[in-house]
This record gives structure tokens, sequence and C-alpha cells, in this order.
């Protein structure tokens, strides 16, 4: 399913980078990132594990949208 996230916290490079590896790390397909939004490719029951990993890094990530 793709899912738009909102990021809040990130402020540079670095921050978009570690957002987008633990992304990737954790199956999703980045489509898209910058330091208010990421737009993704990932499976259903991994959305909340990416969530909660986001926030483990010190940033903060909602679900805005999903497309199935």
């Amino acid at each position: 399913m793709l899912v738009k996230l909102s990021l809040r916290g990130l402020r540079c490079k670095a921050c978009i980078s570690a957002v987008r590896s633990t992304l990737e790390e954790n199956g999703a397909k980045v489509l898209g990132i910058s330091l208010k939004e990421a737009d993704i490719e990932v499976n259903g029951e991994d959305l909340e594990k990416i969530i909660r990993e986001i926030r483990e890094l010190g940033y903060d990530a909602e679900v805005v949208e999903i497309q199935r």
C-alpha cells in the first residue's frame, strides 16, 4: 500500500538520511522524502513498527493518507 507520512523534528539532510535508512531497514520502499513528509510503499503490518522506530530516533511521524 502507498502511505504518506507527516514528519516532524527533522532539520537537515542527516535527519532525512536517518529516517530513510529506518524506513528501508523495515521493508518500506521510499518513493520520496523531505523534512516534512515521506511517501512510501509498505506492507500494512509493518506500518506501526516503522512509526515506532522513527519515534525512537527522536522524530515524530504520523499517517496522513493511505492508498491501497
